[in-house]
């Protein structure tokens, strides 16, 4: 209030609201930081967290890839960049930004978390476990070396120990540790010990997980998803569809794989991926910001989907052109 130009009050205010899980609060200080210092990398790392946090994986990284062009030695958005890249799939490159991030501060442990993620999920269980090792012999335990411990200890037998050490992380009495973390912690806890049939107690942290993210996402309204679905079901009826306006733009490039979660579509994609004429994408949002787009786009006040009765075959080929061309400069 006293100086509405103080681009670090701005951040700090960002950060607080994030840690409250106000993460549209928060992305509105962070596009305050930049209006007033275009330049400010942090604001775009912070930026790309906010977005991370809320599914919009697309944009959060092309948030960090604008702060890496902006400071190359930025280590943070390194690993924060090679950690959503390995949730998309996208192996090689997350690998190589863990490893340039260990370039810049050899000690960084969230950093070498992800190195041996990447080598466990590449099935090079010693180097994965070699890379960890140090950190697990420190005694200093850390909620990134732990998961990725997690992730790995089935493969060289020993899930006591990465149990053990959740558990530890977990104890009211231990130091504090975020929301967000105490969720994974959980999550995993509870995989673990549904493997070794402990099955009450992987059942508490499962629920205790849920519990957390619940507090700090917007709950889910099955209510509201039926009434959502129907809405689709009553606009895309056979009879618009028979006679709905479609793009001239006959292109083949987009490939669409569709499953539910956890169901192999990120395995598809990487298979794919592998032959040299298919590029992978990872999880576009570009779908859903067109759809979102369509009311302004159209000239109506009703909402998606009830506006697609308005939609116009220029308007389809304007709307397939730009998808086309966003396809093109992430692929080359």
């Amino acid at each position: 209030a006293v100086k509405p130009d103080f681009a670090k009050a701005h951040g700090n205010l960002g950060n607080l609201l994030m840690s409250k899980g106000r993460l549209e609060e928060a992305l509105v200080c962070y596009q305050n930081v930049l209006a007033i210092d275009p330049g400010s990398f942090v604001a775009y790392n912070n930026m790309g967290n906010a977005l991370r946090l809320q599914n919009r994986l697309q944009e959060a990284v092309d948030s960090y890839r604008q702060a890496v062009r902006l400071n190359r030695d930025y280590v943070e958005v390194h690993v924060n960049l090679g950690t959503i890249l390995m949730e998309q799939g996208q192996l090689d490159e997350a690998l190589e930004r863990f490893r340039y991030a260990l370039t810049l501060d050899p000690g960084h442990v969230r950093a070498a978390a992800g190195v041996a993620r990447m080598y466990e999920s590449l099935g090079d269980f010693e180097t994965a476990y070699a890379g960890l090792q140090p950190f697990l012999a420190s005694g200093k335990e850390n909620v990134d070396v732990a998961l990725a411990f997690a992730a790995l200890c089935r493969h060289i037998h020993r899930c006591d120990e990465a149990i053990a050490m959740m558990e530890r992380l977990l104890d009211p009495s231990a130091p504090p540790i975020g929301v967000y973390e105490r969720v994974l912690l959980h999550f995993d806890l509870g995989r673990l010990l549904d493997a070794a049939a402990e099955y009450d107690r992987a059942f508490a942290h499962y629920s205790q997980g849920n519990a957390l993210k619940i507090n700090q996402t917007r709950r889910f309204d099955p209510k509201k998803h039926a009434a959502d679905v129907d809405k689709i079901i009553e606009a895309y009826s056979a009879e618009f569809m028979s006679g709905a306006p479609r793009a001239a733009n006959a292109s083949q490039l987009p490939i669409f794989i569709v499953g539910m979660p956890r169901s192999g579509t990120s395995l598809v994609e990487q298979i794919l991926a592998s032959h040299p004429q298919v590029f992978g994408g990872g999880e576009l949002a570009d779908i859903s910001r067109i759809a979102d787009s369509l009311p302004g786009m159209l000239g109506t006040q009703l909402p998606y989907p009830q506006c697609i009765a308005a939609i116009t075959s220029e308007k389809c080929d304007i709307l397939s052109q730009r998808y086309l061309e966003r396809l093109k400069t992430l692929s080359q």
